[in-house]
């Protein structure tokens, strides 16, 4: 009887060990960041107040909806969200995500060709963007194309959405919400091929 006894505190003891580490773990994972998954993917989720920062070639960025991701940058300084990178780089957020910064609300480039693929930016967001600089600002160096899909407001003390191609592709800005920009315009397209 005595090791019967001794034997069930141990699986006790096993048992709540394991449930603090699960319990534990679940705990860490609220926490917000942008962290790369697999390949080349990026999942940003949960609420942040700095600058989540991603430089990697063709990065894929996506939200994620549980926990929902947002960035305020106000108080901290800096962009909400910089993605930047050689070849392919994006953003997506289905899930509404909004971002407010000190600077630039999504500050999204490609710095150039990477191998045979072409260097280009994808945007697509149905989050409020607000930026005391720029809500978006979109820049390809690549030679590929730039295209800014914008279905949620997008505010800045400069441009609403500032869109630079230095490539060779075309230049497509798609806004289905309100786009404002206070001391220059509400979009700016450059293309300089």
């Amino acid at each position: 009887m005595h090791s019967s006894g001794g034997s069930l505190r141990r699986k006790l003891l096993l048992s709540t060990a394991v449930l603090v580490g699960t319990l534990t773990g679940y705990g860490r994972r609220s926490y917000a960041a942008c962290v790369n998954t697999t390949g080349s993917t990026f999942e940003c989720s949960g609420t942040e107040t700095t600058t989540q920062a991603i430089n990697f070639n063709n990065a894929d960025v996506v939200t994620v909806d549980d926990p929902a991701f947002s960035v305020d940058t106000t108080t901290t300084g800096g962009d909400a969200v910089t993605i930047t990178g050689d070849g392919a780089i994006s953003y997506t957020d289905v899930y509404f995500s909004p971002l407010t910064a000190a600077e630039d609300a999504l500050s999204i480039q490609s710095e150039g060709d990477v191998g045979t693929t072409p260097g280009s930016v994808t945007v697509t967001t149905n989050g409020v963007l607000d930026g005391a600089s720029d809500g978006i600002f979109a820049e390809n160096s690549g030679s590929g194309f730039l295209s800014v899909t914008a279905n949620g407001n997008v505010t800045g003390g400069d441009n609403g959405i500032f869109a630079q191609n230095r490539g060779d592709g075309d230049v497509t800005v798609k806004a289905y919400g309100r786009v404002e920009g206070t001391t220059d315009a509400g979009i700016e397209v450059r293309d300089e091929s």
